[in-house]
């Protein structure tokens, strides 16, 4: 069956239950003790970047998080990026890869949350900071390949960037206290304690 997000449409499937030799994969600076994925998906991997690649998955459950487990982000402050552009491509969420995207709220609003409790669905989320931005958030999303400037966007919209503060859209988040998140679930802010 056919992929319509891997190149040509190909599909690779497997199972990742299969673990190799022990590796230490770099995580955000962080050591973080893995082994090598079996199965035929570093084969994939390898093909499409056209050098070979080696997977690992982390020994612990949640050590190869990225900076903090969630992350979040209003559609309201990326339709906001794409008028300031007048590139509507700007207003797709995938670009920026958050966990939660968060409709109702007004554009940046998220960014006042920082510190603060949110109820999300049945879990209650602490919103820690914001989430600096890289190079990828340039690439289309279907493709990878190079698209658009949203880093000068993101500079020109919110300040940073060449005097070497980084750029920010989104937010880092942890978990206070687990529970199901639904499509349509809502997101409240608790009253500041």
């Amino acid at each position: 069956m056919a992929h319509p997000h891997c190149p040509g449409g190909a599909a690779v499937e497997g199972s990742t239950a299969e673990r190799g030799a022990a590796r230490c994969a770099r995580v955000y600076g962080r050591a973080v003790p893995s082994r090598v994925v079996g199965g035929p998906f570093a084969d994939a991997v390898s093909a499409f970047c056209d050098h070979p690649v080696e997977l690992v998955r982390s020994d612990q459950l949640g050590a190869a998080v990225d900076v903090l487990p969630l992350t979040l982000a209003s559609t309201a402050s990326a339709d906001r990026l794409a008028e300031h552009a007048g590139d509507p491509r700007l207003a797709d969420g995938r670009r920026f890869r958050m966990l939660l995207e968060l409709a109702g709220c007004t554009a940046c609003e998220e960014g006042s949350w920082a510190g603060r409790l949110v109820r999300v669905g049945d879990a209650l989320i602490r919103v820690v900071r914001p989430v600096p931005r890289c190079g990828v958030t340039q690439q289309d999303p279907d493709t990878g390949t190079f698209q658009l400037q949203a880093l000068r966007t993101l500079a020109a919209d919110r300040g940073g960037g060449p005097n070497g503060r980084s750029l920010h859209f989104g937010m880092h988040a942890e978990v206070a206290e687990p529970g199901w998140v639904r499509v349509r679930d809502g997101a409240e802010p608790q009253p500041a304690s």
